[in-house]
């Protein structure tokens, strides 16, 4: 989501980065069920540039991801199975849309999209002519949805109507998930980082 909150996903601050919901999540949840943005690899668009299977929203309860898509011949998968399906969507053959984009690229290629800045469309039709076959896996790349957050700022607005006055849940939301972010890094700071510095001074003692 952009400043402007004209460009993204309305929800992206209700998301947070895996990392920092394992930091700052207390020691008695276990987020069970997990609401889950997961992308495919991240030169996917280099690959496929009119591609639609960047992203994928999906339910994870446990070890099993669930998602919705009525041309799949199942929609519950293990990990390694997404992740199967995943390198099948970046390593299919390019199709009319990804062609249709290319041709784009190139016939206005100073271009810079916002979405792209600060490559142009020339450089974008530079990388898609070296995209490779994909073996490797995806590097985990996902956003957990946090519920929590969700009806803290629901409850919130709730509220802020019965004083009768304005309350912005987004814009909290948004404040909300940086002050998460920045607890994370204090946590590990103060917490893992000194125990991994140990543990290197010792290996080269």
């Amino acid at each position: 989501m952009n400043d402007a909150g004209t460009t993204g996903n309305l929800l992206y601050d209700f998301y947070d980065d895996p990392w920092c919901a394992k930091m700052t999540d207390p020691p008695e949840s276990q987020r069970r069920i997990q609401t889950r943005t997961l992308w495919n690899h991240d030169t996917y668009l280099n690959k496929h540039p009119g591609g639609d299977t960047q992203l994928h929203n999906c339910f994870k309860i446990d070890d099993e991801y669930y998602f919705f898509d009525p041309e799949a011949p199942q929609n519950i998968l293990s990990e390694a199975e997404f992740e199967r399906s995943l390198m099948h969507d970046y390593n299919a053959p390019r199709d009319f849309a990804d062609a249709d984009r290319l041709v784009m690229y190139n016939l206005i290629p100073d271009y810079v999209h916002v979405d792209f800045a600060p490559k142009s469309f020339g450089t974008l039709a530079e990388e898609a002519k070296n995209a490779n076959k994909r073996r490797e896996r995806a590097n985990g790349m996902c956003l957990e949805f946090n519920f929590q957050r969700l009806i803290g700022c629901l409850e919130e607005v709730k509220d802020a109507q019965v004083h009768g006055t304005t309350y912005n849940a987004l814009s909290r939301a948004n404040t909300l998930r940086r002050i998460a972010s920045e607890e994370a890094v204090m946590k590990y700071v103060l917490t893992t980082l000194p125990g991994s510095i140990k543990r290197i001074e010792q290996g080269a003692a």
